[in-house]
Parts: C-alpha cells; structure tokens; sequence
C-alpha cells in the first residue's frame, strides 16, 4: 500500500501581472516539455524582510523529487527540470550538519524556488537571525510540506479569514454614512499615498501606485465638507483654550488637513484590500464598490 501525498497548502493565486510588482523578483521552472509548472515571486518590503507569492504550482509535479538545470545562462530564474523521481532522498542516516544544511540536488520544486530567490533577494548571511521570509497559506494540515520541506515557520501569529458572499445579500446589510463622499481614484493621488503611509510603517507608496495602475476599482473616500467644517469649528475652540494666558505666536503655517478617511480597492469581484477610519466608512465604500457593479455576482473579501 503507498503512502498518501499530502499536497502543500497554497494561498489564493495573485490576480494581477505578478511579474510587474515593484521590487518582485520572479522564477520559476519548466518541464522536461516546456510547459510550465510552478512560478514563485519574492516581493522585497525591507532590507532584510521579503513576501512571497506562490503565483502556480502544478499539482502533479509538487510533491516530486526533480533536480534542475539552467538551459540560458543569460536567464537565470527560468529554470527546467532535469530529472523528476517520485523518491526523494534519505539523509536520516547522515551527518547532522547534512541533514540540515544541505540541500540536495533533488528537492521539491518550491525548495528550490524558495532557496534561489531568498539568497538573490536577501543574501545567506546571517538569513536565520535577521531576515525574514513571509507567506499567507490557507489553514491546512498540508502546511507540514511548507515547513518541513521549505522551512517556513507555521505560526498562527496573524489569521485572516476570506470569505465569498453574494454582493445583493452584503449591500442589504452594509449602513454607509454621510460624513464622506466615495468617488474614483483621480490622477493625482498624492493624497491617497499619504493617507497610507500613516497606516503602515513600510513604504508602500510603489506597491500602491501599482495596484491603482492595474485595477479599475479604485475607490476613495473623502471627508464631506459638513465633516471638515465641524472638525475646524471644534478644532479652533481647542485652540482658543490652550492658547489663552499664552502670547500669540506667529508666523506659524496650518499644515493641510489631508481629507482622505479611506479607500479600496478590487480586481473584479475580488476585493485586494479595505482601509477607513472606522466601520462606517468601510460600510460605504464597500457598498459604493457594490452598487458600481449592480450588485450582480459574488463579493470575495
């Protein structure tokens, strides 16, 4: 009786130009007939921390053994196989130092992707200490072949959670507010762009400007003119206390109230991602992405 294969378990497939990503590195590997069978991009965030995107993994040749070759010296990250084996080897009986430092010329073919693009993107020095390689799996048993074979950490440090539901059911249950008005991304986005760079501490303002480059829903939430004007009228009486028994100092500027609350963006009916100041405002983002499509199909968020 044969063992069963456990296939790794694989996130959602990107659905945009993967080879196109600011700071992505790509490879990926051929069959012996030309046809492609897995495809891996390392996207660099940091000097030492980097994402992964497992974009294609043919299923029959995941779990197989195969060792590869490099047909164009001048390509190096378009790689074909050379032998493929249903047995990989047994190191269990080998020096210790073999058995976890080594790698075999015969690996899993995401071993080998992996492997390539860590040391092209983040170098081999002191990888385990102070470099950090990241991939979002769905929450599987099959996470094992990830750890054991590519050397990722399965932690459920951060879960998410994605979920399908029919976009006539969603909008019947979603309460936009009237504080902000949602519209289409213009072409000057230099307000958007630092409306994000206050949500995260990497700099994302190239992986954006990608995202509204390939995706046609782009929206924007701005405050409505009724919320700013409130927000200054509270705003100056603040000031007015503070600055009382103080000598009035000038020459000082107001910096621009940035009038950004959120935004979103979606690839068809996928949404790729929702930020907004509070619930409300998600509400009505989501429902303006909604009835832009007529509130036809499904929502994946």
């Amino acid at each position: 009786m044969s063992a069963t294969v456990v296939l790794p378990s694989m996130p959602a497939k990107c659905p945009l130009p993967v080879q196109s990503i600011p700071r992505g590195t790509s490879a990926s590997i051929e069959d012996q007939n030309g046809k492609l069978v897995a495809h891996c991009v390392l996207v660099q965030c940091t000097k030492g921390q980097a994402y992964l995107i497992v974009q294609q993994m043919d299923a029959v040749v995941a779990p197989k053994a195969v060792t590869l070759c490099v047909p164009n010296m001048d390509k190096p990250f378009d790689l074909k196989i050379s032998t493929i084996s249903d047995v990989h080897p047994n190191r269990m009986h080998m020096p210790m130092y073999i058995q976890v430092h080594y790698n075999p010329e015969q690996r899993y073919p995401l071993e080998h992707l992996v492997d390539l693009l860590a040391e092209t993107v983040l170098g081999r020095y002191n990888f385990e200490l102070r470099k950090n390689l990241t991939i979002d799996l769905f929450d599987s048993a099959a996470n094992a072949a990830i750890r054991d074979g590519a050397g990722f950490i399965v932690s459920d440090r951060h879960r998410f959670q994605q979920i399908s539901v029919g976009a006539k059911q969603a909008r019947a249950v979603l309460a936009p507010t009237n504080e902000v008005l949602i519209s289409l991304v213009s072409d000057d986005h230099s307000e958007l762009l630092k409306y994000d760079a206050s949500l995260s501490n990497h700099q994302r303002a190239d992986f954006l400007n990608f995202l509204i480059k390939e995706c046609k829903n782009v929206l924007v939430a701005h405050w409505s003119p009724a919320k700013l004007a409130a927000d200054a009228k509270e705003k100056d009486k603040e000031n007015e206390k503070e600055s009382e028994g103080k000598a009035e100092q000038k020459g000082e500027k107001e910096e621009a109230v940035n009038t950004v609350a959120g935004y979103l963006i979606a690839s068809s009916e996928r949404v790729l991602c929702l930020y907004a100041e509070n619930s409300k405002i998600a509400d009505s983002l989501l429902a303006a992405h909604i009835d832009r499509n007529n509130q036809k199909g499904t929502v994946k968020i």
